[in-house]
């Protein structure tokens, strides 16, 4: 028998240091954003190219084709991938609809996580202002920053959206999330724990998750629409702007990643074209 204690609501940390104390294998294991894994695997990020992805499907098609490259990468730093879930698709927040790349030139947008925020702002001529999520909402009310890129799963419940009220629609990218495992403490397993764990794992395929998570965005953008926010709707047409806009960038963003992320980032590339 395996007995799990779950620990939520950042009682061990948040989700940064805690991803740090699972590879470390201070702590056993525990879901985790593209962001946090981003921490110990840097090289994860590739999954999270602004506009890379033509569309939704084709990312969450690319990132199914990507499990075995994406559990060996995981692998080296001493991780045990479980499974894949989400939360949800980044779009931009803030005061006006921003619908067209001029539309953020000069303004002042929040970046999150890695480099690749940053370099993102600074191609499409906005100022970049690095700072963590809580710091957003006090940002946005006294003028500090202008954009801040997130999902609808964070940006209703948060509360963001009464003081960046537009949510434009950009898709600008797809947030796998991973649950994971200290890799030494899985391989020390006996075999029928590790069998209870992966077939745990897998009893809610990562294509229900989905299904269900877009019905929750979809629902959640409704009930900001119905409490007097907007949804600024983007054409095809418009988001490609973006992509052609944001494609110089891509190179600099894998080099400066590092580790194996040029590598990986062709693999990626493969996933994608197939």
């Amino acid at each position: 028998m395996l007995k799990i204690d779950g620990f939520i609501g950042a009682q061990l940390g948040n989700e940064q240091d805690t991803m740090q104390q699972v590879a470390r294998g201070r702590i056993d294991m525990g879901g985790f954003s593209t962001n946090a894994v981003a921490v110990v695997v840097p090289e994860i990020t590739m999954l999270v190219l602004p506009f890379y992805f033509r569309t939704v499907a084709e990312s969450d098609c690319a990132i199914d084709a990507l499990t075995r490259p994406i559990t060996e990468l995981l692998g080296k730093r001493g991780l045990q991938l479980l499974s894949f879930t989400d939360v949800g698709v980044s779009d931009l927040a803030g005061k006006r609809p921003l619908v067209n790349p001029a539309d953020v030139k000069g303004i002042k947008a929040a970046s999150y996580g890695s480099k690749m925020g940053t370099i993102m702002w600074n191609t499409l001529g906005a100022n970049s202002s690095p700072m963590g999520i809580t710091e957003w909402a006090p940002a946005f009310q006294s003028g500090a920053i202008d954009a801040a890129n997130t999902p609808s799963t964070f940006y209703v419940p948060s509360g963001l959206n009464k003081v960046a009220p537009v949510l434009s629609r950009l898709e600008l990218w797809s947030n796998p999330a991973f649950v994971l495992m200290n890799k030494g403490i899985f391989d020390k397993l006996p075999a029928e724990q590790k069998d209870a764990l992966v077939r745990a794992s897998a009893r809610t395929p990562l294509a229900d998750n989905r299904r269900e998570l877009r019905a929750f965005e979809a629902m959640i953008r409704g009930v900001h629409e119905k409490g007097g926010g907007q949804v600024a709707q983007v054409t095809p047409a418009q988001r490609e702007q973006w992509r052609r806009a944001m494609a110089p960038a891509w190179p600099q963003m894998v080099r400066e990643t590092g580790g194996e992320s040029e590598s990986f980032f062709n693999q990626i590339e493969v996933a994608r074209k197939a």
